[in-house]
């Protein structure tokens, strides 16, 4: 069974400004005041105006102009866009993070852990939980199909 999950992670105010900003982005509520915005092709269409771009780092949806949007948008405000794809336990994480306007943590090599590294940066307490992934329960959807439609 997989594991694919492409989104921006931030806490729920956060998520609200990008809501009211982009049409197309939906607000999917974790545990713990956070909240993630999957981005889905519509949503990286319109952030990104369909214009040619380059990647930031090795990911997959996340191009310097939807950066820059997203950067512009959110402010000084915190927040992290990952993707993490996994296949019968092969698989990894990518990671990047914001505050003021400025990265402030990028690990682009695939990886396991790294979405927890991020949810600590937005104040993720682990308390019972396995670790902080679990603890806001990154784990409930396994598609990107499923999280949208949460």
């Amino acid at each position: 069974m997989g594991y694919v999950l492409h989104a921006f992670v931030c806490k729920q105010p956060v998520a609200d400004i990008m809501v009211a900003r982009f049409k197309e982005a939906i607000r999917v509520d974790l545990r713990q005041g956070v909240a993630l915005i999957p981005m889905t092709e519509a949503l990286c269409d319109e952030i990104g105006q369909e214009v040619d771009s380059p990647r930031v780092g090795n990911f997959t949806y996340l191009n310097e102009k939807i950066e820059a949007k997203v950067l512009e948008t959110i402010g000084e405000q915190v927040m992290a866009y990952l993707e993490a794809d996994y296949f019968g336990g092969e698989g990894g994480q990518m990671v990047i993070c914001w505050e003021d306007k400025k990265r402030i943590l990028s690990m682009f090599d695939v990886v396991h852990g790294q979405i927890n590294v991020v949810l600590q940066k937005l104040e993720v307490e682990r308390g019972d939980a396995y670790d902080e992934f679990a603890a806001v329960d990154l784990g409930r959807h396994r598609s990107m199909e499923e999280w949208v439609n949460d």
